[in-house]
């Protein structure tokens, strides 16, 4: 038995390595035109733009990866069926279980491996990315972010206060024109407008600004000319360099700390999106086995067409399912999670036909 399994993983490993392969290369093939486009007035060198172009490896090896499990399922167990190898491996006493564990397990593996590549690969790739860039548009200074905001929240998930503020340098760590709108029970309690406000390593400071006491019934304003006023903003310069960091780029451990406050919901939909596309490659090993197992004659062109069309159905289920979910009509976990429940429902349906 130990024979036949490593013989369907050898026949499904070939087809799977050569997906693989295939499919990142496309995508990053359209990656790299549009990384030309992008950057065609700055004159960058060839070398520059490969480098630029080894940073989204990770990204596109999760989504080519996973394509590739499904073709290598349809193609690598095809073949065997073709040349009814797995009728007499059934014949010879093989339980279908034990015939489709091998690709299973291969299914799981490549699932497993996405997880760990959303987890550390993509958000370092990602962070050395945008660092790349913002040198090449800036010519080596840190990137200026504009128009920063961001609700901060206190531990019991209530709206604290709201800071806006007209730019933010990293390179000298400091906020400008700086507006923030304190709260408590739903209402206003105090505004501070300030012209500058530095981070010293441990907290920030402002020395010129306006300090607004606000009541139900009167506002008393608190001028600052002169003085070193400290105030505790509860937010460092690397966690605002890391508030431009879209969600969809964040690890799961990230997206996991930031699910809080008014943010939730959008928070968790790409906190299961980052386990939802891993494990496609599951679904799509559970969902090929009983296509390939079918005694008939399928080329390898109509092998790749059938694998290209249930790749196309799964992202239009995942689309569906993400708009569901940002509308709120079903949960984040539910949203993100219906093509595979959809095409794990078809697979496992498939798989008892074909079981029995």
């Amino acid at each position: 038995m130990k024979i036949l399994t490593k013989y369907i993983l050898k026949s499904v490993l070939g087809p799977l390595l050569g997906g693989v392969f295939i499919f990142t290369v496309m995508i990053l093939g359209t990656t790299f035109i549009n990384l030309l486009g992008e950057f065609e007035s700055y004159h960058i060198s060839l070398l520059t733009n490969l480098k630029l172009l080894s940073l989204y490896i990770p990204q596109n090896l999760l989504y080519g990866s996973t394509m590739a499990v499904l073709l290598a399922t349809i193609l690598g167990l095809g073949n065997l069926t073709s040349h009814s190898e797995t009728i007499a491996m059934r014949a010879g006493g093989l339980s279908y279980f034990r015939l489709a564990a091998p690709v299973l397990f291969i299914g799981l593996a490549v699932s497993i491996s996405g997880i760990i590549l959303n987890e550390y690969a993509t958000p370092y790739a990602y962070r050395m990315l945008q660092k790349m860039k913002a040198e090449i548009i800036s010519e080596g200074s840190s990137q200026v972010i504009y128009n920063f905001n961001r609700p901060l929240y206190s531990s019991d998930g209530k709206l604290d206060k709201i800071i806006y503020a007209e730019r933010f340098t990293p390179k000298t760590r400091q906020l400008e024109n700086v507006l923030i709108v304190e709260k408590a029970d739903g209402r206003v309690t105090r505004t501070i407008e300030a012209a500058v406000m530095h981070w010293d390593g441990r907290s920030w400071f402002f020395n010129q600004g306006r300090i607004n006491q606000i009541s139900p019934e009167n506002l008393y304003p608190i001028f600052v000319k002169q003085a070193k006023v400290k105030y505790p903003l509860n937010i460092t310069p690397g966690q605002i360099e890391e508030s431009q960091i879209p969600p969809e780029e964040k690890s799961i451990s990230e997206l996991n700390r930031l699910a809080t406050g008014a943010q939730k919901q959008l928070y968790l939909i790409y906190l299961y999106r980052k386990t939802a596309i891993p494990f496609a490659s599951l679904i799509f090993a559970l969902l090929g086995i009983p296509l390939a197992l079918r005694p008939q004659r399928r080329t390898n062109a109509a092998g790749v067409g059938l694998c290209l069309l249930f790749v196309l159905v799964w992202w239009a289920l995942y689309a569906l399912g993400n708009v569901l979910a940002r509308n709120g009509m079903v949960s984040p976990f539910i949203g993100s999670w219906l093509a595979n429940f959809v095409m794990a429902g078809y697979g496992i349906y498939n798989f008892t036909k074909v079981k029995t």
